[in-house]
């Protein structure tokens, strides 16, 4: 795969749902079921489970997910 870059100043939303949604990731990926991470033992550090995106500029609901 290339590269790109762009001129400062464009806003770049990254998606993760391709992600969560793939079914080489997860069996069912469509069907709500909340235990799928431990049936699979795919850690919340994962590459495939980015619920709250990662970097410097986490979700804010990441705290309050730990309440």
């Amino acid at each position: 795969s290339s590269l790109e870059s762009s001129k400062p100043g464009p806003f770049i939303h990254v998606t993760f749902t391709s992600v969560h949604m793939d079914e080489g990731n997860y069996e069912n990926p469509y069907n709500f079921d909340p235990w799928r991470w431990e049936k699979t033992g795919v850690a919340v550090t994962s590459s495939t489970f980015t619920p709250f995106g990662g970097g410097q500029r986490l979700c804010p609901g990441l705290e309050l997910s730990r309440l």
